[in-house]
């Protein structure tokens, strides 16, 4: 099984203290949960892009909310980038009846 793979791009923090980044997500109409103690998401590190889908990411055929925050050097965590995005991350079915002849 194959999944295309997306890239997630975003423009970094401008603050000094910023040690990563942490992606969380829902599938609409679902808001995502941005408490860190019930949804602590996935911490990418200290990076401006992602190849997509992360672990944790359902297999969907549709839209899938992605936000992303900054995270400083003591845990706090900025306001979110947000968007609704579509996806393809559920393959195909698989062919049936090979033989041979």
């Amino acid at each position: 099984m194959y999944i295309k793979p997306k890239t997630l791009m975003w423009g970094q923090s401008t603050d000094p203290d910023v040690t990563g980044y942490v992606v969380r997500w829902a599938v609409p109409p679902t808001a995502i949960d941005y408490n860190p103690s019930s949804n602590p998401g996935l911490n990418v590190g200290n990076v401006s892009q992602v190849q997509l889908p992360l672990a944790g990411m359902p297999n969907i055929d549709g839209e899938l909310t992605i936000g992303i925050v900054a995270v400083d050097d003591v845990g706090n965590e900025s306001d979110p980038a947000e968007g609704t995005f579509p996806f393809d991350f559920s393959p195909p079915a698989p062919p049936k009846g090979l033989m041979i002849l």
